[in-house]
């Protein structure tokens, strides 16, 4: 379902427009959306990106222009996500934060990444693999993730 508030600027393909959700959102002209993605309102899509299905994009994320999503990338927009209060009562939008997440042009974001609150992803980053990224860790990716080298919580970052 594309919502009536959905801002798409020319040469937008959607070559299933049955099979996403988008609403309240802006996408840039010359940009591709796959299949099942969900973009939400108040998220920006820059001009000639290509956003892979299965992809969710949250409110409070930008992408600027030339970025490519792959497959399944999630995106999430709060550090401490709960359902319910202290109390027990449930959340309302009163009740978190929404932190903002940008992808700067250029990037690349691999297959089946989650890409936590608050990272900005550097001009021509480019992640070959799936994995979360650590907001201390956002910018260029200068190591590539080797076997042999260890995987811990900053994994494939610059430090």
């Amino acid at each position: 379902m594309i919502a009536a508030s959905v801002v798409l600027e020319d040469g937008v393909v959607i070559h299933h427009p049955d099979l996403v959700n988008l609403y309240g959102c802006r996408v840039g002209s010359g940009s591709r959306i796959g299949t099942f993605v969900e973009i939400q309102r108040n998220a920006v899509i820059g001009r000639h990106c290509k956003i892979s299905s299965h992809t969710f994009i949250c409110e409070g994320v930008t992408v600027e222009d030339g970025v490519f999503v792959g497959h399944g990338v999630m995106f999430t927009n709060d550090l401490h996500p709960r359902a319910v209060n202290p109390d027990g009562s449930l959340q309302t939008d009163a009740d978190w934060t929404m932190v903002p997440t940008t992808v700067k042009r250029g990037a690349s974001i691999g297959s089946h990444a989650t890409i936590l609150a608050g990272v900005t992803i550097g001009y021509w980053s480019h992640d070959r693999r799936g994995r979360r990224r650590h907001p201390r860790c956002a910018g260029p990716f200068r190591r590539r993730w080797r076997p042999g080298q260890g995987r811990g919580p900053h994994q494939g970052c610059a430090r």
